[in-house]
């Protein structure tokens, strides 16, 4: 087995023929290729798994397929405790990425090791303006985030530490009943 990469991308998919073989393009385009790009699909019924089984011939591919479909966020879990990489940036199968998102995110988070997690925004979610708070992406520290334990956020991307993100504990799925 090779040396761990810098960074394992992580992917769950449950039929997303159709957007699929872009978001994977899209992490090929990187400007940083120190990584691993992990497609754990749950179960799809359409083309999926075939699209994505396209792209295995590059080393950095791994394509696993779900005996049973787990759900959104037990498969997130499962893609992280597939990752081998320093980082974990988990990417939806229905987006694309910045070619220099990883560089980016890699960049800002060994500028302060402390930094466990770190946000990025895109203009077109912060209503097409750049972060008041200054350059993208911010980095959660205990000072700053003491209690985050929200993985995702509407609006902004998240990075972290695997040692970080393995530390806090897993997504936690939770039934949100409307009033």
């Amino acid at each position: 087995m090779s040396s761990p990469p810098a960074v394992s991308v992580l992917m769950t998919a449950f039929n997303r023929e159709l957007y699929v073989g872009p978001a994977i393009e899209s992490v090929l385009a990187q400007t940083l290729g120190d990584f691993e790009l992990v497609v754990v699909d749950d179960g799809s019924g359409d083309r999926t798994v075939d699209i994505a089984r396209s792209y295995e011939a590059d080393p950095r591919v791994r394509v696993i397929v779900n005996e049973r479909n787990l759900g959104d966020y037990p498969n997130r879990n499962r893609a992280a405790a597939l990752a081998r990489g320093r980082f974990i940036k988990y990417h939806d199968s229905d987006d694309v990425m910045y070619a220099h998102c990883l560089e980016t995110m890699v960049g800002a988070l060994d500028t302060m090791p402390e930094a466990g997690f770190g946000l990025s925004v895109d203009s077109a979610s912060s209503g097409g303006h750049d972060s008041p708070d200054g350059p993208c992406p911010p980095l959660l520290t205990r000072t700053r985030c003491p209690r985050q334990k929200t993985p995702g956020l509407p609006g902004l991307h998240r990075h972290s530490r695997r040692r970080s993100f393995r530390r806090q504990g897993n997504f936690r799925h939770r039934t949100i009943r409307a009033a």
